[in-house]
């Protein structure tokens, strides 16, 4: 679960970052997306850090006792309930996040931001669909398929945009004033 907190934590570096490349006409989208990312981190975050620093603790010393809502292995659990909460807060960011990128000029951002919207629409059209299915037995189904598609997108994107990255110029001085007043 270390890993899981600072890939978290990187995840919502990453959507700062294609904040600060959108152009005025996506801001808003991505603005939105970066609130998301930030309340799907905190929660995930908040999860997890709870698991290896109040559960498993508990779980080594034999306290035991009242530990079940709180385990990952309770599918009715806290545990999942929260990775639910925070995987379609995640993927709400990806929708717009996707959808703001899909204004950008580049192909290769744009494929970014298609990866980006079409992962965050699948995964909440599976939450409608898991939800209206399985109804009160829900279980661990979207958890496993939020998380699998929420890393799924987290590889594929950022290898596109690492490209995009190393062939957008660089910004120098003339260039940066030359964006800064074509921004309202």
């Amino acid at each position: 679960m270390y890993p899981a907190v600072v890939l978290n934590l990187l995840v919502m570096l990453l959507v700062e970052c294609i904040h600060q490349q959108m152009s005025p006409r996506g801001e808003l989208l991505s603005r939105i997306g970066v609130a998301f990312t930030i309340m799907g981190v905190a929660i995930l975050v908040v999860d997890y850090a709870s698991q290896l620093t109040f559960l498993q603790p508990a779980l080594l010393l034999g306290e035991t006792e009242g530990l079940s809502p709180w385990t990952q292995y309770n599918p009715h659990g806290i545990f999942i309930a929260l990775e639910n909460v925070g995987y379609v807060l995640l993927n709400l960011a990806f929708l717009f996040i996707g959808l703001a990128m899909l204004r950008m000029p580049t192909r290769l951002w744009r494929a970014a931001g298609w990866v980006f919207a079409g992962a965050g629409a699948l995964t909440l059209m599976l939450l409608v669909f898991y939800s209206a299915s399985y109804r009160v037995r829900l279980d661990y189904r979207f958890e496993v398929t939020g998380l699998a598609i929420t890393w799924l997108v987290l590889i594929a994107a950022p290898v596109l945009l690492t490209i995009a990255f190393l062939k957008t110029k660089p910004v120098t001085a003339e260039r940066a004033r030359r964006l800064e007043t074509s921004r309202p």
